[in-house]
């Protein structure tokens, strides 16, 4: 099996941004080059990965990435061969969330997007660079807490849903950003696009 990962290469822009996403329907509810449109993110550099064992990426992403740690191993890899990326985002939706938060410790990201946050739900065990764990075992509160973090971290969810619960506890921690929204249901992703504010959230292109 291959590994689950789609590059768009734009070697004009110094932008990357990296999608964490899960399961079948990728937890976007569109297309994904539907939803590289509707945001305005279409001609930059693009990396799209999906865990279809919705294992929050500590299985990695098939074939050769195998675990969390050979994930970030590609990462570093693929930014040390495009010396013209400058600036890295991660975005990760509902059982994506976790993993894009973790991948954008590791990779010092500007700025981390979760959408309709999930906490660990996969009951594990499996393996988080060199340890065994389980994903419900991630407090996010104690995780983003540390000193010296320089990522930003916005937290989007919709009011009326679940989601809310674990994310008001991250209020009023640094670099955090809590970004509600009064509507119901898991789908954040629907509500911006219903709301016509996809191409809001992420950043303007930025050239070489």
């Amino acid at each position: 099996m291959k590994e689950d990962i789609i590059h768009l290469i734009r070697k004009d822009c110094s932008q990357l941004f990296i999608f964490f996403t899960a399961g079948k329907r990728f937890g976007l509810h569109l297309s994904p080059i539907d939803f590289f449109k509707e945001s305005g993110i279409f001609n930059r550099n693009i990396m799209f990965l999906r865990d279809r064992e919705r294992m929050h990426f500590m299985n990695g992403i098939g074939g050769n990435i195998d675990n969390f740690k050979k994930l970030i191993i590609h990462f570093k890899e693929f930014l040390a061969a495009s010396p013209w990326i400058k600036h890295v985002y991660c975005a990760g939706f509902s059982n994506g969330s976790l993993g894009s938060v973790l991948a954008g410790l590791h990779l010092n990201a500007e700025r981390v997007y979760s959408f309709a946050h999930r906490p660990g739900t996969y009951k594990g065990p499996c393996k988080y660079l060199d340890e065994q764990v389980s994903p419900r075992s991630f407090d996010l509160v104690e995780i983003l807490n540390q000193q010296k973090i320089n990522t930003v971290f916005e937290f989007h969810f919709n009011v009326f849903s679940k989601d809310m619960l674990g994310c008001v506890k991250l209020r009023g921690l640094p670099n955090v950003k809590l970004k509600p929204y009064w509507a119901y249901g898991h789908n954040t992703l629907l509500t911006l696009n219903h709301r016509k504010r996809l191409n809001t959230i992420f950043p303007k292109f930025i050239g070489v």
